[in-house]
């Protein structure tokens, strides 16, 4: 494995990381790697994408679902024939 040292680390910026290890019962090492490690996967994982028919697919699913009540969706909302809120 290879070392990684910072120098010149913002007080706030310490005492927050600092905090953050004391919160988890570990090391400012272990903390900052484990929240290096986080953004690694959170920047690296693809969203999925969707081809037309797979959202057409599920668009068609959706229709299929019953209706659960008569109400609009101003009923719902709470609002009056003339739009103000109830």
């Amino acid at each position: 494995m290879t070392d990684l040292m910072l120098r010149d680390i913002p007080n706030d910026l310490y005492v927050w990381l600092e905090k953050r290890a004391q919160d988890n019962h570990c090391s400012l090492h272990q903390e900052a790697l484990a929240l290096l490690e986080t953004l690694q996967k959170s920047t690296t994982s693809q969203p999925a994408k969707l081809t037309v028919e797979e959202i057409m697919a599920i668009a068609h699913q959706f229709a299929k679902l019953p209706e659960l009540g008569s109400r609009d969706a101003n009923e719902v909302l709470g609002y009056d024939k003339y739009g103000l809120s109830c």
